[in-house]
């Protein structure tokens, strides 16, 4: 089997404005996203085998790249040495320096294609340790503290096993929210709070025993991940857990420097930040070696299947409200199950379907 075509579709799809901090641009509301098809020579059911992968941002970035460099690349090879292909992508990248999100979208689309060849979902392809995984909800960014009140009491509603806080970015406030959240919440009920890298380490540091005397599981990235001697030194004034990584450009390269520099307690990764499925299964190895924790980052289907494949995760990421990051050219969307959980799709590959008339109204050039 050879892969005979690769395509690349930049996508202007319509959405919802996904709010963030102060100091961040919100989301904006139309997305410039990717769609690569990798296809091959042999067919099933009268049509050609191909596996594919939808980026949500800097579509135009990433056709580009495509056409430079991954087309020649992939053109001939054989899908199933995903493996081989992913030293060649991450090789090349050392050279020629594109973003290393390319990455994890190409092997993405591999691995689809490799769970449609042998009929099995990529999950149980990468280890298949369990089918589905707690799920917890993950907020955008709201104006004012009440505006939490109802997403916090519809994710209470709907069964999600904790609630992950992001707020506005300036200590007084994401305080103020946090002290609101638990009142809400209750107690004992598991709650996180993400500071997306907005503090100083002096302000960090008092955020962070607040959130330890309000029984918070775990603080998110309270400085930028770069920042090794100020997590390492913030981290050893701390009992809760610091979050990191999750912005870290080295892929599973980078994860010893955060370990062995003690900048936290769990790692942070992505499908498309850390290389694709490849990526995560390396990082998450490497966590488990040093009996740590390694979280995967909200990333719909693709972070759902990657959180399955491996053992030492607690949950799975859903950003709430669940359709603020949708794509329109996905048929359906995973939903948290009514005992807080959710189920991995068992299609083949990643369970990702298209609509192909949204595809063709949405894309540039077809």
């Amino acid at each position: 089997m050879k892969i005979v075509d690769v395509k690349c579709y930049v996508l202007r799809i319509p959405g919802k404005v996904f709010k963030r901090r102060k100091g961040l641009p919100d989301q904006p509301k139309e997305k410039e996203a990717l769609l690569l098809r990798l296809i091959t020579d042999e067919e099933r059911g009268g049509e050609r085998l191909e596996g594919f992968c939808v980026w949500d941002r800097n579509g135009r970035v990433m056709s580009a790249v495509v056409d430079r460099h991954i087309r020649p690349l992939l053109l001939d090879q054989d899908p199933l040495n995903y493996t081989r292909i992913w030293y060649s992508l991450w090789n090349m990248e050392r050279v020629e320096y594109f973003p290393k999100y390319v990455i994890g979208v190409v092997d993405m689309a591999l691995w689809d294609l490799a769970g449609k060849i042998f009929t099995l979902p990529v999950y149980r392809l990468a280890g298949g340790y369990r089918s589905e995984i707690p799920a917890y909800a993950s907020t955008i960014t709201f104006e004012h503290v009440d505006d939490y009140r109802p997403i916090v009491d519809l994710s209470l509603e709907k069964g999600y096993r904790a609630i992950k806080l992001h707020g506005p970015g300036t200590p007084e406030a994401d305080l103020e929210i946090c002290r609101k959240v638990r009142e809400w919440a209750g107690k004992t009920f598991p709650l996180m709070f993400d500071a997306t890298g907005s503090y100083t380490y002096e302000e960090a540091l008092p955020v962070g025993r607040e959130l330890e005397r309000l029984g918070y599981l775990w603080y998110e990235e309270p400085l930028r991940d770069s920042h090794h001697y100020l997590l390492e030194k913030l981290a050893g004034k701390l009992d809760i857990p610091l979050l990191v990584a999750e912005s870290t450009d080295e892929s599973f390269y980078d994860t010893d420097n955060q370990i062995l520099s003690n900048t936290g307690m769990m790692i942070h990764g992505d499908p498309f930040l850390k290389a694709g499925i490849t990526g995560v299964i390396k990082q998450a190895t490497v966590c488990e070696a040093f009996g740590m924790n390694y979280q995967v980052h909200h990333s719909e289907n693709y972070g759902l299947h990657a959180a399955c494949a491996i053992k030492n995760t607690l949950y799975y990421e859903q950003i709430v409200p669940e359709d603020i990051l949708h794509f329109e050219i996905e048929k359906q969307q995973v939903q948290v199950s009514p005992t807080g959980t959710m189920l991995c799709p068992e299609k083949p590959g990643f369970g990702v379907e298209l609509n192909w008339e949204k595809v063709e109204e949405y894309a540039e050039e077809l």
